[in-house]
C-alpha cells in the first residue's frame, strides 16, 4: 500500500510507522483542490480505513544536532 500511495502525484516521501499511524505520507500541493483530491484517492483505496491529516506551518531548523547510534 505504501508504494501505490507513493506513486500518486504531490507525495515527496512516505514512510511506514509501528504505533498510531500504519503509513505516514508527506506531500505538497499546489491548491486546497489538489489536496482534497489526493485525500480522496487515497480513502478510496480498498485498505483504507481512515486518514488523519496535519499540515505543517513552521520547521524550526536545528544546530548542532548531532545523532549518535550504539551498535
Amino acid at each position: 500500500m505504501a508504494k501505490r500511495i507513493d506513486e500518486l502525484e504531490g507525495v515527496t516521501s512516505i514512510e511506514i510507522h509501528i504505533g498510531n499511524s500504519d503509513i505516514l505520507a508527506n506531500v505538497v500541493y499546489k491548491d486546497g483542490k489538489k489536496l482534497l483530491s489526493l485525500v480522496a484517492t487515497i480513502k478510496n483505496l480498498e485498505v483504507v480505513e481512515r486518514i488523519v491529516w496535519s499540515e505543517m506551518v513552521y520547521q524550526s531548523p536545528h544546530k548542532n544536532l548531532e545523532v549518535k547510534l550504539d551498535m
